[in-house]
């Protein structure tokens, strides 16, 4: 097989979802529910049966599943989620077991619905513009360098606060919640999807609009066996992590917001 590798998109709006420790594992009946509405949407003949037999279960199975009269068993979420496509090692991601209120009074779930609201580019943009210096708690300061709308900017730091991802310091002065740490939607929701959608579109737009003086566009084509496959997304993960490591230290002093985007994808069919 073929495989693109675009190793360096990394441009002037760096995004880095932060969200709560509660969070990082989502309702996979969610998963279903918004994957299931993202095909409906896409074709409106398109029915429950249709992806219950995709799935390879019964769509009474599946109907008491969205409606949380009947729990998922590991087997059940295991070939489910090959047949959607997604890597085996990402199944654990989920969790079809929330929270009990109360249990942990410090954090806020969000799952696959909740992100929705927070999907576009921006609402990442913002949670590390607040930690730039001479940061401005202003829709119109915070739109003029995000090249956003001020009512696009306004509406952003209003959702933020009510998820409670913005907060308050004892100064008045908007700070990203100390509880807050990152993680990943799950690939194949809608919103995962048109988040980066958006952000492919940024880097386009970069290439020609930013000097290649504070931008890196660079790529490689290569043949593999995708047996290393695994292998090559796990050193993928870490340079994303050890790159992360390094420019956030915190002695560093944060004066602009940058996108590292990194694509590793096929372009050519398998020849076995």
């Amino acid at each position: 097989m073929v495989i693109k590798v675009v190793f360096f998109h990394f441009y002037l709006r760096r995004i880095k979802l932060c969200i709560s420790t509660a969070s990082m594992a989502v309702e996979f009946r969610t998963f279903l529910k918004d994957e299931l509405d993202r095909r409906t949407a896409k074709n409106p003949k398109y029915s429950l049966r249709s992806f219950a037999r995709f799935i390879g279960i019964s769509h009474t199975s599946l109907s008491c599943i969205l409606r949380g009269q009947r729990p998922i068993s590991s087997k059940t979420k295991t070939k489910v989620a090959m047949a959607l496509g997604i890597d085996p090692e990402m199944v654990d991601q989920f969790d079809d077991h929330p929270l009990v209120d109360g249990s942990s009074p410090n954090f806020e779930r969000i799952g696959v619905d909740s992100y929705h609201l927070i999907a576009d580019w921006h609402h990442d943009a913002i949670l590390e513009l607040v930690a730039t210096r001479g940061f401005k708690d202003d829709p119109g300061w915070i739109a003029s360098k995000l090249g956003i709308k001020r009512t696009e900017a306004r509406v952003a730091v209003e959702r933020l606060q009510k998820m409670g991802l913005i907060e308050k310091d004892h100064f008045g002065r908007s700070v990203v919640a100390k509880n807050t740490t990152n993680t990943h939607q799950p690939l194949g929701s809608t919103a995962r999807r048109k988040n980066q959608m958006q952000i492919l579109d940024l880097s386009k737009e970069s290439i020609e609009k930013v000097s290649l003086e504070v931008r890196d566009h660079s790529s490689i084509t290569m043949a593999i066996d995708t047996r290393d496959l695994p292998v090559a997304k796990e050193m993928i993960k870490d340079f994303r992590r050890q790159l992360m490591a390094r420019l956030q230290a915190p002695s560093k002093n944060f004066n602009q917001v940058y996108q590292l985007h990194i694509g590793f994808f096929p372009l050519s069919e398998r020849l076995d």
